[in-house]
């Protein structure tokens, strides 16, 4: 019996400390969905592990084996990375590296964090919390820029939705580079302004939650601000805006009145340059949000 038990406990151990599948994790680079033909995606201690191979060499990187010393070195360009199985410590142009999780071996795979694979090589790596997807974007892809990509790249980001603690609230990112203007891009967000009005007139809702709930649309466009600013390395001039139905022309609601806010640029119409600090309120949106918890 006591035998039993032991080798019950050991399994029930196994099952817990186990990396787990994460088939239900996709990768893009560069847009394309990266097919795992041997070895899917894992996590490791709340850790999105990938086999090493498949990433760099799908970033371009050539990748070598040293079964001696347990090392895996991938070169590509001026970058040369090494990592060795168990160690939290990389090499990066000879350099030491901290990793946020040890490199691994799983089924005769070496198995290491996404986030530095791929940040190592110079791309950039983000994560989307809602549909559990790993998007990474190499220097190349994001140096040519347009309106279309940069619309595409916003919506892998956030989905058309807003997050908040009261309901999701959908919304449409515009993309579009302006004519005659200071500005490289222009970005609209449509806010589905009825789901927002039902929400703040819900007299079960109280005055602390609804005022959370309006600050919870600010940090969207904050986060999404910052977003924008990164994936294009602050290489533009980038004006938002938010837009709402306040009403309508007709009483058959077929002329809406739309009103639109500027509520973040990160650039400096008056000293003609970019914000070092990454992007700045427009006053119009504190005013809104202001009067939305009055």
């Amino acid at each position: 019996m006591k035998k039993l038990l032991c080798v019950l406990t050991f399994a029930i151990l196994m099952l817990f400390c186990a990396p787990a599948f994460a088939a239900d994790i996709p990768v893009y680079i560069d847009s394309v969905k990266l097919e795992f033909t041997d070895a899917a995606p894992q996590t490791v201690n709340d850790r999105v592990m990938v086999p090493m191979r498949a990433i760099f060499e799908k970033l371009g990187a050539d990748v070598r084996w040293d079964d001696k010393t347990k090392t895996a070195t991938a070169t590509k360009g001026d970058s040369v990375v090494s990592l060795s199985i168990d160690n939290d410590i990389a090499k990066l142009n000879g350099a030491d590296k901290k990793l946020d999780a040890p490199a691994v071996s799983i089924s005769d795979r070496t198995y290491v964090p996404i986030r530095f694979v791929s940040e190592s090589l110079g791309a950039k790596v983000y994560w989307n919390n809602s549909s559990n997807t790993v998007y990474i974007y190499s220097k190349d892809y994001l140096a040519d820029m347009n309106s279309v990509k940069l619309q595409l790249l916003i919506s892998h980001k956030f989905n058309n939705k807003i997050r908040t603690s009261l309901g999701d609230i959908d919304v449409i990112n515009y993309c579009k580079q302006p004519k005659g203007t200071a500005f490289d891009y222009d970005i609209l967000s449509s806010i589905n302004q009825k789901t927002v009005e039902e929400i703040q007139n819900n007299e079960s809702y109280t005055k602390d939650q609804k005022a959370q709930f309006n600050e919870e649309l600010k940090q969207y466009l904050n986060d999404l601000a910052n977003y924008i600013i990164d994936i294009t390395s602050g290489s533009y001039k980038i004006v938002g805006n938010f837009a709402y139905i306040q009403g309508y022309k007709d009483a058959e609601k077929k002329q809406p009145i739309v009103m639109v806010y500027d509520s973040w640029c990160n650039f400096n119409t008056t000293t003609k340059t970019l914000d070092d600090k990454g992007f700045r309120w427009v006053p119009e949106l504190d005013d809104y949000f202001k009067n939305l918890n009055q």
